[in-house]
C-alpha cells in the first residue's frame, strides 16, 4: 500500500503516450510564476469573514498557463476550480464560510497565495489537486497530503488529513490511498503556511473510469460535499 501511495504522489514532468489517441502530461509545477492582483479579493474576504464562525480558504491548484496534470482535454486546473466553486457555494452564514483564492483561470504565484492566507488568517486551508500516474493506468483513488513540519496542540495536520480522507472517500464511495506527509516538499504551498492545511488529491486523470467521473458535475459536487463534511468534523476538533 505504501509503495502505491508514494508512487501515485510522485508524478513526473514529462509527456507519455499510451496510445495513438491518449496523451498524458504529468507535471510537478506547483511553484507558480504568475503574480495576480489579490488585494481587492483580500479586502473583500476580510470584510465577509466576519459573517462566519469558521473560515476556510480553498486553493484551486494551478491556473493560466500552468494547467497541472492533463490527459487528452481534461485539465487539472479546471477540475480544481470547479470543485472549489462547488465548495464555495456551500458557505452557510453564521457557520462555515468557504472562500476561493483563485476564482478564475489565472496563474497566481505560491508566494502570493501564501501571503493572502497569512493576511486573512483562516481557520484552515484546503488545497485541491488531481493526480496522475504515467506508468500505470490502473492506479486510482484519493489521498490527502499534509505538512509534517507544522503542528498545533490537540490535532496535528496528520489528524486533519485523516478526517478529511475518511469523509471524502465515504461520500464518493471511492478508494482510500491513505494520508501522506509531504517529506519531499512536492506541495510547497503547504510548507509556507502556519495554519492547519491539507492538499487533497481527488483522483487520477490517467485512470479512464476515474477520469470519466472527475469531469462530471454530479461527481464534483460529491467531492465538494465530502470535503465539506470533513471540514465540519475538523471544526468540532479544533474550535
Amino acid at each position: 500500500m505504501l509503495t502505491g501511495i508514494i508512487f501515485g504522489i510522485g508524478c513526473f514532468s514529462l509527456m507519455v503516450r499510451y496510445s495513438a489517441t491518449k496523451s498524458v502530461v504529468i507535471t510537478e509545477q506547483h511553484e507558480l510564476k504568475g503574480e495576480g492582483n489579490l488585494e481587492p479579493l483580500i479586502d473583500k474576504i476580510l470584510e465577509e469573514k466576519k459573517n462566519y464562525d469558521f473560515v476556510v480558504l480553498i486553493n484551486a491548484a494551478h491556473g493560466g498557463e500552468n494547467q497541472g496534470n492533463t490527459v487528452n482535454e481534461l485539465r487539472e486546473k479546471e477540475i480544481t476550480l470547479e470543485v472549489g466553486v462547488a465548495l464555495e457555494k456551500m458557505s452557510e452564514e453564521g457557520e462555515i464560510g468557504f472562500f476561493m483564492i483563485r476564482q478564475e483561470d489565472t496563474d497566481i504565484s505560491n508566494e502570493n497565495r501564501a501571503n493572502m492566507i497569512e493576511r486573512i488568517q483562516p481557520h484552515m486551508v484546503v488545497d485541491l489537486h488531481v493526480n496522475a500516474d504515467a506508468m500505470n493506468e490502473r492506479t486510482f483513488g484519493t489521498s490527502v497530503v499534509y505538512n509534517e513540519r507544522f503542528y498545533r496542540p490537540g490535532l496535528t495536520n496528520a489528524g486533519i488529513a485523516d478526517i478529511m480522507e475518511r469523509n471524502l472517500v465515504k461520500e464518493i464511495q471511492g478508494k482510500a490511498l491513505g494520508i501522506v506527509g509531504d517529506k519531499q516538499n512536492k506541495y510547497p504551498l503547504l510548507s509556507m503556511l502556519q495554519v492547519p492545511a491539507v492538499s487533497v488529491e481527488m483522483g487520477y486523470l490517467t485512470n479512464k473510469q476515474e477520469a470519466d467521473l472527475l469531469k462530471k458535475d454530479k461527481y464534483q459536487k460529491k467531492i465538494a460535499l465530502g470535503i465539506y463534511k470533513g471540514v465540519q468534523e475538523i471544526r468540532k476538533e479544533i474550535q
